[in-house]
This record gives C-alpha cells, sequence and structure tokens, in this order.
C-alpha cells in the first residue's frame, strides 16, 4: 500500500492516497489493487484459469480463422516436400475458415525455437520468419499440417505450452442453466410462502420485496449476457469490418509484391539477355581480331 503524507496548514490528520484495498481484519493476508484486468467481451465465453477449470477439449471456445497467408506458405513447402494431397485436403477444409480452438496455438517465437532444438536449418527458419508477422498464431491443425505431425499430439503439446503462463486466462464456452422457469419459479414460491408466514405476514421487506428482488436478480444476471450483446451490437460490427478490411489491406500488398516480384524477374531476365549478347559479340570480336592477327 502506497501512502502520501504530507501537511498543510490548518490540517490535523495526514494526507493517505490508498492505491490498494487490503484485506480488513488482523491478518493482512490478501492485497488488491485497484486495478482491474479487463478483457474483451465475446458472446457465450467466460475466462477462466485452466488449471482451476481443467477445461476438456470440447469445453474449450472454438471460432473461425481465415488464413490465407498460411495456405500460401503451406503450398510452398508442400510442392517442395511432395506433398500436394496433403495441401488440397487441408485446403478443403478451410474453405470456410479454419475452426479451432482459441487458445491452443504456438507464436512465432515459440515455434522458431521449438525448429531451432529439432535440427532445421537456417534457411527454412529465416523463410518462416519472413512470411509471417511476430503477432501471428499457429494454431495446432496449422502445425500439424505444416509438419506432417498428429493433431492431437500438437494439440497436447500446445496446451503444455500455454500451461506455462498461469496469469492468462483461457476463453471457455459459457453454458446456460437449463429449466430456467422451473429452478427460478421454485424460488420464489419458497421465499414468497416461506416468508410470508404468520409472523412475518406484516414484514413487507421479508415477505414481497426479497422473494420479487431475488427472482429479478437471477433473471438479470441469466440474461445479461444477451443484453451486453444487444448494446454491443454496433461494436462488434465494426470490429469485424475492421477485421476484413485488414485481411484485404493484406491481400493488396501480397499482390503488390507479387507484382513487384515479376517486375525484377523480368529485368533480371533482359539484363541476362542483354549481357550474353555483349559476351557474344566480344567474343566474336575477339576471333577476328585474332585471325586477323595472323593473316
Amino acid at each position: 500500500m502506497l501512502r502520501v503524507k504530507g501537511r498543510i496548514r490548518g490540517e490535523v490528520a495526514p494526507l493517505r492516497r490508498h492505491y490498494t484495498n487490503n484485506s480488513r481484519g488482523m491478518l493482512k493476508e490478501y492485497v488488491y489493487t485497484k486495478y482491474r484486468i479487463s478483457l474483451p467481451h465475446i458472446s457465450n465465453v467466460k475466462y477462466d484459469d485452466l488449471y482451476l477449470s481443467r477445461p476438456s477439449k470440447d469445453e474449450l471456445f472454438t471460432f473461425t480463422k481465415k488464413v490465407p497467408i498460411f495456405l500460401r506458405y503451406l503450398k510452398l513447402i508442400t510442392s517442395m516436400e511432395n506433398r500436394n494431397e496433403d495441401f488440397i485436403d487441408f485446403a478443403k477444409r478451410c474453405e470456410s475458415g479454419l475452426t479451432t480452438q482459441k487458445d491452443v496455438y504456438l507464436t512465432k517465437e515459440e515455434l522458431l525455437e521449438v525448429m531451432f532444438l529439432n535440427g532445421y536449418s537456417v534457411k527454412e527458419m529465416n523463410a518462416l520468419d519472413l512470411a509471417f508477422t511476430n503477432s501471428y498464431k499457429f494454431h495446432y491443425p496449422e502445425i500439424a499440417a505444416l509438419f506432417k505431425l498428429e493433431e492431437e499430439e500438437v494439440y497436447k503439446f500446445c496446451l503444455k505450452k500455454r500451461s506455462e503462463n498461469p496469469e492468462k486466462l483461457f476463453h471457455i464456452k459459457h453454458m446456460k442453466e437449463k429449466n430456467l422457469l422451473s429452478s427460478y419459479g421454485l424460488i420464489f414460491v419458497f421465499l414468497y410462502f416461506g416468508l410470508n408466514n404468520v409472523v412475518l405476514s406484516n414484514a413487507w421487506f421479508l415477505s414481497k420485496t426479497i422473494p420479487f428482488f431475488s427472482v429479478f436478480y437471477m433473471l438479470a444476471s441469466h440474461f445479461y449476457r444477451d443484453i451486453w450483446d444487444f448494446l454491443n451490437k454496433e461494436k462488434k460490427i465494426m470490429m469485424e469490418q475492421n477485421k476484413e478490411n485488414q485481411l484485404a489491406a493484406e491481400q493488396v500488398l501480397y499482390d503488390q509484391l507479387k507484382l513487384y516480384s515479376k517486375d525484377t524477374e523480368n529485368v533480371v531476365d533482359s539484363v541476362n539477355r542483354a549481357v550474353a549478347e555483349a559476351n557474344r559479340q566480344a567474343r566474336e570480336c575477339n576471333l577476328v581480331a585474332f585471325m586477323r592477327a595472323f593473316q
């Protein structure tokens, strides 16, 4: 706890600014900072610790990922390794996007480290480094298709790698409670008739306010995700539009780089032809001069 002490004229007590909220009591066991961790709101998603929740593969949140850059890189690698069938199968799987678990991945730095430990050449590592940005996340289906590995083994390895950072929360599917009306109705009936007896019949707060307030509170806690989805609908549309614009910009950059590479190839070819023609003419001139010298 940080305390700023100072005295002003006419002031009796020292100034104090509390940046933390210490637990009350004799034993100050827990210290809470005033800053809260804020995470983006995603519909049907809750954030939880991996070690505490211990989610299964089906409980992890899945999303659809666009992978145009990875498909181009995979096509290059599979063509060099004569694995065209693997590329065709993975491309069919990604026709409408790659559906995978959001938090089971390796960063580019982690993947390069694994490649170095497994004896890949510097040329192969540089090719991967130049093809993807530093913020790109390689999910386990991509790694399995790229290195021809079993997806289940890659899934376990990526999950183990992510568990090394326990401070980061996982995206887990949020399942709503079933039997909404029956369960909340029983709670209301129990509170209403349990508190509305002869002794508490005149206590308006106990017999009337608590049952209604408890039911409204539970309904609000049940539907608060739907309410936030409705309120943030425009923001979500803007985020999706920004993502589409980003992918479109990356596609334009790729097309321009591809066009420039063709231009450089044409220039190099023309220069090679000009140099070859100049060398041929120089050899002819040298041959003519040599023959004239012996005449």
